[in-house]
């Protein structure tokens, strides 16, 4: 079996307004638009494991590390 890899275009194309229908948003763009930029750069961005993977590493944050030693609450209140 073959493997199957996708090669996005070398320039990114936007849809045309002549084709969508007058779903228009505030900004003018209409829902099938946004829906089409958004598959897209999808298509474009995330083609493979690899890209996936760094866009999900970017995006995570790294979890702060706690100087401070836990104190059990003293009084019923702070238990809340």
């Amino acid at each position: 079996m073959s493997e199957l890899t996708y090669s996005p275009p070398a320039e990114k194309i936007s849809p045309s307004p002549q084709n969508s229908p007058n779903l228009l948003k505030e900004n003018g763009e209409t829902e099938i638009q946004a829906q089409s930029t958004l598959f897209n750069r999808i298509a474009t961005e995330l083609y493979d494991a690899e890209q996936i993977w760094k866009r999900i590493k970017s995006q995570s944050r790294q979890s702060q590390r706690v100087t401070e030693t836990f104190v059990a609450p003293r009084t019923p209140d702070e238990e809340l």
